[in-house]
């Protein structure tokens, strides 16, 4: 009897190691997940050695799931769906051998725990919104393209996405309902329409087309972000006034608005700053007025400026409270010199000046023509309305027809003219002059010897207001 069971046991043994022998080489020698798409995961793992028939049981957190699976000549993988960024879950695969018997028998297993990837980078924090406005909120994320690489096409084991076109749906939330605000291909978006002062949920959604059909794929949505619009207590800032070097900045700020918050007091100051490149600014000045002047700046250039409104909370505290929106101008360049008056006469005189038109010209990067420059000449009335005299090619103008004893004021204007049209450069305005009261003319003498009178005629001198006559002794 004893020698029967140890024939049986020695039998088994046999067949034991007959049936793993085969598969001693094939083992499963690593497995990873990634991220596919929004909710679903995808399995990977490597059996090298692999041989005759086989099958493979998934399972996830030691419960089996049931998978398609597939081979591309390098790695195993299946999909494994409801799985979302940030879930720890520990993975296993089996591997499973038909033997000689008949059945099947597990020859190697593996076991990965492991936390699906997202595609918005820094999940929780990178995602983000800011209101500089009182109606829009622009927002910002980070989208990880690189692991798009992930979703392999089963046949050539290249990625689905290496000839990608990515796009983003850009959601906000309001009064609980769900708007779509719009799509781009970039990773920012400012959604506008909306109210002063009210709180938004935003969110995100992620497509790509394959390289195969260039249908839309849902690829990840990101987390929901809350931002408020803010409420606007200053009113637009304006340049009302530049010239060669300086500018003339003015606003204004609703108190009553400030007020009514309960946090804020009228004790508040504005900071006056200029852009001067890629998130660098030069504060310039501060001021308690709501307008600001600035000085020593340079001829023919382009400036950004913006305010900053500061503001003492009730508590004391003083806090950057808005910042307006910027505004570009750009500072004159005076290309005339002084105009001259000359040749006055009662009903004539004649104009003269100077314009560097060659330094326009190189200024605003035109072909340098003398022919394509122009001058208008204007009559300035008591109203302060330009009347158009006439226009010259040359830097003088004879004005005729002008009333004697009048006071003029005359505008010369200078403008640039090509193929494309007429572009009004400049202006300058003379100093006032007088024209002269002519004499006067046919004077007639009739004298009366016995009575030792003479009497003296002329003709009327337009604008004059009297006569003043002289008597010229010959002997003196």
């Amino acid at each position: 009897m004893k020698k029967i069971f140890s024939l049986s046991v020695l039998l088994f043994s046999l067949l034991t190691l007959l049936v793993f022998s085969s598969s001693a080489a094939d083992e499963i020698t690593s497995v990873s997940v990634g991220k596919n798409v929004y909710g679903t995961a995808v399995l990977k793992w490597y059996a090298p050695n692999v041989s005759g028939d086989y099958y493979f049981n998934v399972y996830m957190n030691d419960e089996k799931i049931s998978s398609v699976q597939s081979y591309n000549g390098s790695y195993f993988y299946c999909y494994i769906d409801d799985v979302y960024p940030g879930e720890d879950n520990m993975y296993k695969v089996e591997y499973y051998e038909r033997n000689s018997l008949g059945g099947y028998s597990c020859v190697s297993s593996v076991e990965k725990k492991g936390t699906v990837q997202d595609y918005f980078d820094g999940y929780g924090y990178a995602f983000k919104g800011e209101s500089n406005d009182c109606n829009s909120v622009k927002l910002e994320w980070d989208y990880r393209t690189n692991y798009i690489d992930e979703i392999l096409d089963p046949e050539t084991d290249d990625s689905l996405f290496d000839r990608y076109e990515y796009y983003f749906d850009v959601y906000y939330c309001e009064n609980g309902s769900w708007k779509k605000a719009g799509s781009t291909e970039k990773q920012n978006y400012t959604v506008e329409g909306l109210e002063e002062g009210k709180e938004y949920q935003f969110r995100v959604k992620a497509y790509c087309k394959t390289k195969e059909t260039k249908e839309a794929l849902f690829l990840d949505e990101s987390e929901v972000v809350s931002v408020a619009t803010i409420v606007e207590y200053m009113d637009d800032l304006i340049v009302e006034k530049a010239t060669e070097t300086t500018a003339l900045l003015k606003w204004g700020i609703d108190t009553t608005e400030l007020l009514s918050t309960g946090i804020y007091t009228t004790d508040y100051s504005f900071d006056v700053y200029i852009e001067e490149g890629y998130n660098k600014n030069r504060k310039v000045g501060s001021t308690t007025e709501t307008e600001f002047e600035l000085t020593g700046l340079e001829e023919n250039e382009l400036y950004t400026v913006f305010v900053v409104l500061n503001c003492t909370r009730k508590n004391g505290i003083i806090e950057k409270l808005e910042t307006s929106d910027c505004v570009d101008f750009k500072t004159t360049v005076t290309y005339f010199e002084e105009i001259a008056v000359s040749s006055i006469k009662g009903n004539s005189a004649v104009i003269s000046w100077k314009f560097d038109d060659k330094g326009y010209a190189d200024d605003e990067g035109e072909y340098y023509d003398d022919d394509d420059y122009k001058y208008y000449v204007y009559y300035i009335n008591d109203a302060g309305k330009a009347i158009r005299i006439g226009s010259t090619k040359e830097s003088s103008y004879t004005l005729e027809n002008l009333t004697p004893n009048t006071a003029y004021t005359i505008r010369v204007v200078a403008y640039f003219e090509d193929w494309s049209g007429k572009v009004r450069i400049e202006s300058i305005d003379a100093d006032e002059f007088t024209t002269r009261v002519a004499a006067p003319e046919r004077i007639v003498i009739l004298y009366t010897p016995d009575k030792k009178l003479a009497t003296i005629k002329w003709s009327a001198v337009e604008g004059a207001s009297g006569y003043i006559l002289y008597e010229y002794d010959f002997d003196e």
